[in-house]
């Protein structure tokens, strides 16, 4: 009994030493447990230690410098229409052949998610209410964010986007390394500047994305065979989002 007792003694004990432990102290004992990184990671992590905030900036660096490791990895990356056709029927690659080449020399993949979105086409059919300031990768974009007004238009401009990337040898982007074989369509459609974030990424009920979701799906399916069409993600489980999944 006298034994079970002490035993019982120098748990509280050290329960006790335990709790009066600093932050800091813990925080070292943390540190000290953790498996050292690998050399290549390490490597990543160092880089990225060693940006200010204030230098995060486009004109100063790329997100993809600060992941940069040898093997291949993964990037989701969004690509509005207005970023390949900003007037209609006037394909212009220059910009997302860039972001491509750019990754690939990383050796990372890409995800594109689809923004059916253009200027030109917005403005046939929808308000001011539609606009939203849409937060892309190298800075906010001033956009309309409605259905397409015109869905042949869009359908025409998902082939070719898809057809340039497919690595199938025809109108492919020149020297293309990876094919890019996943697409979304649209980002988190329930959003629609309703929550305190105030983020709008679509304006338009759920059977209207439905619809493009469809279109989207049909069009990359029959320009490649192969590739994978993803739906948008939800946003959360907050009511006004499961309200436009469940609809």
């Amino acid at each position: 009994m006298n034994g079970k007792l002490c035993l019982f003694l120098i748990l509280i004990f050290g329960l006790v030493l335990i709790g009066c432990t600093s932050k800091e102290e813990r925080k070292v004992v943390s540190q000290t447990q953790t498996p050292p990184l690998q050399t290549e990671q390490k490597q990543v992590y160092d880089k990225a230690d060693k940006i200010e905030y204030k230098e995060l900036k486009p004109e100063n660096i790329h997100f993809s410098q600060v992941g940069e490791i040898k093997e291949p990895l993964w990037i989701r990356y969004w690509i509005s229409w207005e970023d390949v056709e900003k007037e209609k029927g006037k394909y212009d690659f220059t910009f997302v052949d860039g972001i491509v080449r750019d990754f690939e020399h990383r050796n990372t993949l890409i995800l594109i998610t689809v923004m059916p979105f253009a200027s030109w086409d917005q403005d046939a059919c929808h308000g001011e209410e539609y606009y939203s300031e849409m937060p892309f990768p190298f800075g906010m974009e001033r956009l309309k964010v409605g259905k397409p007004c015109n869905m042949q238009a869009y359908r025409e401009f998902l082939k070719k986007l898809v057809e340039r990337y497919d690595g199938d040898g025809i109108d492919d982007m020149p020297a293309l390394k990876y094919p890019i074989k996943y697409w979304e369509i649209m980002n988190e459609p329930g959003m629609q500047g309703k929550d305190p974030s105030g983020l709008k990424f679509f304006v338009g009920t759920s059977q209207e994305y439905l619809e493009i979701l469809k279109v989207s799906y049909e069009t990359i399916k029959e320009t490649d065979s192969e590739a994978k069409v993803l739906m948008a993600g939800m946003a959360g489980m907050q009511q006004q989002f499961v309200k436009f999944w469940d609809r």
